[in-house]
């Protein structure tokens, strides 16, 4: 018999997942717990996922995501975590995932997110963002190497906050001919506007 190397437990009434479910030198490289009720990432269980490359949470009830509980998934590439109560990701969550490339966080309840937190994910290349509660992105938040974002549907505050935000955007459309998609939400003034079609002094920006 081949090992497991994918295991799909969507769609059930789960809310916990034990460390004993699987074995501790597991083979598993895809599991999907979508359409479920976590609360809370079974940390136990992803202690014996070590040669994990996706893991979709897509539909849960996750409220954070602590340090810590992604950390023995350092082969990971690719994490559903949309459509959850998501609030806070804590700086440090994916501080080991080093092969993270697409990570989805689309319709979730982010309102601030770290500068740092994506600092150690050096090879992601795709990340949703959209319809969170962001009013601003931190300096640095999308260095070093994010290719495509998606910030759709968040009430962006379209002020000298989005310094990072403006400059960023304009660059990737020069690069890779892509925009982000934030739209401002205020002030009114600029209600409806996309962040790429703003100028300097719209957002009130000192440009040398």
């Amino acid at each position: 018999i081949s090992p497991l190397d994918s295991l799909a437990l969507k769609n059930n009434f789960l809310s916990r997942a034990e460390a004993d479910w699987l074995p501790s030198d597991s083979n598993l490289t895809w599991l999907d717990l979508s359409g479920n009720r976590f609360q809370k990432i079974p940390a136990g269980l992803l202690q014996n996922l070590g040669r994990l490359i996706t893991l979709d949470f897509f539909e849960n009830k996750l409220e954070d995501l602590p340090a810590g509980v992604l950390d023995p998934l350092t082969l990971l590439e690719r994490l559903s975590l949309q459509n959850n109560k998501l609030r806070f990701i804590d700086p440090l969550a994916f501080d080991t995932t080093f092969a993270l490339s697409y990570l989805f966080l689309q319709h979730n309840r982010l309102e601030k997110l770290a500068p740092t937190l994506f600092q150690t994910v050096k090879e992601l290349r795709y990340l949703d963002l959209s319809g969170n509660q962001l009013h601003h992105l931190p300096a640095g938040a999308l260095d070093p190497s994010v290719m495509f974002v998606d910030l759709a549907f968040n009430p962006w505050h379209c002020d000298a906050k989005m310094d990072y935000l403006w400059r960023w955007e304009r660059k990737s459309i020069e690069l890779h001919q892509e925009e982000t998609k934030a739209v401002c939400s205020l002030p009114v003034m600029l209600k409806g506007r996309p962040l790429a079609t703003l100028s300097p002094e719209e957002l009130g920006l000192k440009i040398d």
